[in-house]
């Protein structure tokens, strides 16, 4: 299970690395040999533990796998660079994750389980798929106890962007 310490640790790692407008220095990042373990136990620990029932779990283990495959592979351009030998596009298609026994990618966590089996559209607000066209990640994981309320910040950050909804008269 996720201990208080492990969530701190990757607490403190997202503080370090992710500024006040939800982007990340992957490069900083890559270069922290504690950030880098504190993010490399967090998601060994959501991995080996998730609770499927819990939502925040979910949004948790995939905005921490996201950001820990770009770790791991930095410097790179885009999250398209990714690849499998075939040259096909492979972080959320084709990189499978053992999640609490069971094999799947990062597509079948959103399409899955966030979208299908927890069914709040909020959530797809809530889930950051490394680039600047998605969602922003949090600096700090989501909680159980005031998953609703995140959601609803998440949501209400998303849609008033100006680089993502935009509204006019014509």
């Amino acid at each position: 299970p996720v201990t208080a310490d492990m969530e701190t640790d990757y607490r403190l790692a997202l503080e370090r690395h992710v500024d006040a407008m939800g982007r990340v220095d992957y490069a900083t990042w890559s270069e922290s040999k504690e950030d880098r373990r504190a993010l490399e136990r967090y998601t060994g620990a959501l991995l080996a533990a998730l609770d499927p029932s819990e939502l925040a779990d979910w949004l948790n283990l995939y905005n921490a796998l996201v950001t820990r495959e770009i770790v791991r592979r930095w410097p790179m351009e885009s999250v398209r660079d990714v690849r499998t030998v075939g040259g096909a596009p492979a972080l959320f298609y084709d990189l499978q994750f053992d999640v609490a026994g069971d094999q799947l990618s990062l597509l079948d966590i959103e399409t899955q389980i966030i979208r299908l089996r927890f069914a709040d559209p909020r959530a797809l607000f809530a889930i950051s798929c490394g680039t600047r066209s998605c969602p922003l990640l949090p600096r700090v994981p989501y909680s159980r106890q005031a998953l609703d309320r995140e959601l609803e910040q998440a949501t209400r950050a998303f849609v008033n962007h100006p680089d993502n909804v935009s509204v006019s008269d014509e």
